[in-house]
């Protein structure tokens, strides 16, 4: 699963902005992030694109807007006010 996933994105370096962006926001969210193995993939999705001359600026930005908007999501989740 983890080398379909990076040799997509070696075909297709426009995407690795999203990837990690989706990566992130998933590994973040209250109960999905579990079974998300994010950990796995962001560094090899980060060394792609260190070779892809993607700037590491850029990939944090994505990053982090991913961590706020899952964050955001599992705080607004009403599951999470149950527990």
């Amino acid at each position: 699963m983890f080398d379909s996933i990076l040799s997509f994105l070696e075909t297709n370096p426009d995407w690795v902005n999203w990837t990690i962006f989706a990566l992130i926001f998933i590994e973040s969210l209250f109960i999905a992030g579990l079974f998300t193995p994010a950990t796995l993939i962001v560094p090899g999705v980060g060394a792609l694109a260190a070779t892809v001359g993607i700037s590491p600026f850029e990939i944090t930005f994505y990053a982090t807007m991913g961590m706020v908007a899952g964050d955001s999501v599992s705080y607004g989740c009403p599951l999470q006010q149950v527990l």
